[in-house]
């Protein structure tokens, strides 16, 4: 008997020992085709398939975790840039963002990201908004007229690289 089980087993790895894969690897029926050169049916495959079926990654999931995060930044232009995030339990996001420029232009956001989906409050000054709502978000828009900023060169004589500047020799 020892010697006609292992006959059997790779008979039905090659694929002409028929349903013996089965009965090992406790797997389906059927199988990936014919096994080794073109057997009677079985093969390897029904067992080897439930085999690795028993190993399939099973993704974890795990509940929210409350968390806040937040960041401001002024850069050498005089641009302040924030943007600070809360989350809760529920999985629930709220926070703000935005801009301030040297000339006073802004942007701020203030936002809810939750089961309701994402709303946003937008306020602003800057030229060629105009305020009203658009999808989930509210425009709080008050522009500056465009033009007149305060943004002028400090070297104003003859404009170009001609004239007095720090380039001039």
């Amino acid at each position: 008997m020892i010697c006609i089980l292992p006959a059997a087993f790779a008979g039905g790895q090659f694929g002409f020992g028929s349903n013996f894969g089965r009965g090992l690897g406790g797997g389906y029926g059927g199988g990936y085709g014919s096994g080794f050169g073109g057997g009677f049916g079985g093969g390897f495959g029904p067992s080897f398939a439930a085999a690795t079926n028993r190993f399939a990654r099973q993704e974890q999931y795990y509940p929210a975790q409350p968390y806040s995060f937040g960041y401001d930044n002024v850069d050498e232009f005089g641009t302040k840039t924030y943007h600070k995030e809360q989350g809760d339990a529920s999985n629930a996001k709220t926070g703000s963002f935005g801009y301030t420029d040297a000339s006073g232009l802004f942007r701020r956001v203030n936002y809810v990201a939750d089961a309701g989906g994402f709303r946003a409050q937008v306020d602003t000054n800057e030229p060629g908004t105009l305020p009203g709502a658009s999808a989930d978000a509210v425009f709080n828009s008050n522009p500056r007229p465009a033009g007149g900023g305060r943004y002028s060169s400090p070297y104003t004589a003859g404009g170009g690289f001609g004239g007095q500047g720090p380039w001039a020799g």
